[in-house]
């Protein structure tokens, strides 16, 4: 597949991120305050952290309040999205880029979080993210990633759903079986998984905290 969907993805997320800025979320701090906990997060100083994906700046608002001593790096592609995080966290660096086309080689991260973004390329592209990410994670450092759970695997352009504005992106839609395996084959072993429902928008999240093993692509 061609890099046309980076630019179709892209020019969605600019067109959704005063929605997504005003939206009521069900799934909020205390689902992952949860997780944090079971990292043992709570006090620790300098951690660092890298935000792959971070939309409007949600969840580097949940970091934020869980341990204001965290260091972190927020990598979007949507400018308009970079700019509605720099209003509240002038003291995060952002970078307006894809992952695909941005090299952490020489910084090395304790925690990258990816939450609904694997999900939005195809599967050979998301295999590279994830040797990215795993060349960018400290040897005991943890990945947080997160996608929907499907009946079937496919992937193509779908309208996004439950927002006023109606635009086309492209996703990849994951079974469980399908998720797991492509985290297993691109070095990662799932550490402790959590499932949560968004019923109101008919979605099941599978968030899974997972740990490097070192192994070949």
């Amino acid at each position: 597949m061609n890099k046309e969907y980076i630019e179709i993805n892209k020019n969605a997320y600019e067109i959704l991120a005063n929605e997504y800025n005003t939206r009521n979320y069900k799934i909020g701090y205390d689902f992952w305050n949860n997780i944090y906990d079971d990292l043992n997060l709570k006090n620790k100083e300098n951690i660092k952290i890298l935000e792959i994906g971070p939309g409007h700046g949600r969840n580097i608002k949940f970091f934020k309040q869980y341990n204001n001593k965290f260091k972190i790096t927020a990598l979007e592609i949507s400018k308009n999205m970079c700019n509605i995080i720099k209003k509240d966290n002038p003291d995060v660096q952002i970078i307006n880029d894809n992952i695909l086309n941005y090299s952490f080689e020489n910084d090395q991260f304790d925690i990258i979080q990816m939450i609904a973004v694997i999900h939005l390329f195809p599967i050979e592209d998301a295999k590279i993210v994830l040797k990215n990410v795993k060349k960018s994670l400290k040897e005991d450092g943890y990945l947080i990633i997160g996608t929907t759970i499907n009946e079937k695997d496919m992937e193509g352009y779908y309208e996004k759903e439950d927002y006023n504005i109606k635009v086309k992106r492209f996703r990849h839609k994951y079974t469980k079986e399908t998720y797991e395996k492509l985290l297993n084959e691109c070095g990662f072993e799932i550490y402790k998984p959590y499932f949560v429902n968004e019923n109101d928008r008919n979605k099941l999240w599978y968030d899974a905290v997972c740990k490097k093993v070192n192994k070949k692509y």
